[in-house]
């Protein structure tokens, strides 16, 4: 009798131990971290510093990485990310940055306004948006900003 019960008691625990298992959501199946947590994880300092301008000189490159984040790459690993004023894309993922329309010719500021292609169109401009302000980011955060984008 008792090994009766000594195996039904194994048989509901191994149970228990499987069915815990199932539950608990797979790394793979993880979600994508947002922009937030991206620009989150790795805080060199007690506050986020951000900057209103960045020199046209200093960046080279420029993605749409959601409806209110771009991404900007300059020499020697230098990325900033910055948030536009308010989010201003519906089809973010088909536009592409067009123009910047700075009031310096030396600077990429605050308030400047980026414009953007409309999609298919090569001369037909979409929505111009307000540049926020420009955070300086590390390598890491800015590939992963890019694979949250759908970039490589």
């Amino acid at each position: 009798m008792r090994g009766i019960i000594w195996a039904a008691t194994l048989a509901i625990g191994s149970l228990a131990v499987a069915d815990e298992d199932a539950s608990a959501p797979a790394a793979e199946d993880a979600p994508a971290p947002t922009v937030e947590e991206i620009l989150k994880a790795e805080p060199e300092e007690s506050e986020v510093e951000t900057t209103r301008c960045i020199g046209r000189r200093l960046y080279r490159n420029s993605w749409i990485i959601d409806r209110t984040t771009l991404l900007f790459s300059g020499r020697r690993d230098q990325y900033w990310v910055n948030t536009l004023r308010r989010p201003c894309l519906r089809d973010v993922f088909r536009r592409q940055v067009k123009n910047f329309i700075s009031r310096s010719s030396m600077h990429l500021c605050e308030r400047d306004e980026v414009e953007f292609l409309d999609p298919g169109g090569l001369v037909q401009t979409g929505p111009r948006c307000r540049l926020g302000r420009f955070q300086e980011i590390s390598a890491d955060q800015a590939q992963l900003l890019r694979r949250r984008g759908g970039l490589k």
